[in-house]
């Protein structure tokens, strides 16, 4: 998916800006204060969820696997679960490289408005819903 690239690309700027600013408040490199590791960390560990969903779909398709009625639950699902860990990564990214990661020229700031793009790509939240709940009770 396109999402999860966009949040491994917002998660390596947001490490790289970590290691290259020093907090005012603490006299410390960024990298070094426990809330950015975690929230860095956390941002990670979504990201590395998505890996094998979208790993395990992809060989579906490739195999020409027999999902049935469940074939576009299935996508549609992947595609909201990268979209949504792709905006809180970006996120995170966002609020650990601070002022200058807003910048209209700064690259999070396009990750951040391209990340966001996807909630009104087909398929949107609401749709997504309703064909996971047709699929649980049609």
């Amino acid at each position: 998916s396109v999402y999860a690239g966009v949040a491994d690309r917002a998660l390596q700027l947001a490490v790289g800006s970590a290691q290259s600013r020093v907090s005012r408040a603490r006299v410390l490199p960024v990298a070094d204060d426990p809330q950015v590791r975690w929230a860095l960390a956390d941002a990670a560990l979504a990201i590395d969820a998505l890996a094998p969903d979208l790993e395990s779909l992809a060989a579906d398709v490739d195999g020409l696997a027999d999902r049935g009625a469940s074939w576009f639950r299935a996508l549609t699902g992947a595609k909201y679960r990268a979209v949504e860990t792709a905006r809180t990564v970006v996120d995170a990214s966002v609020r650990v490289a601070g002022g200058s990661g807003y910048r209209s020229s700064a690259e999070l700031s396009r990750l951040q408005r391209d990340v966001l793009a996807g909630v009104f790509h087909p398929s949107d939240a609401a749709s997504v819903h309703r064909t996971v709940a047709a699929n649980l009770f049609d």
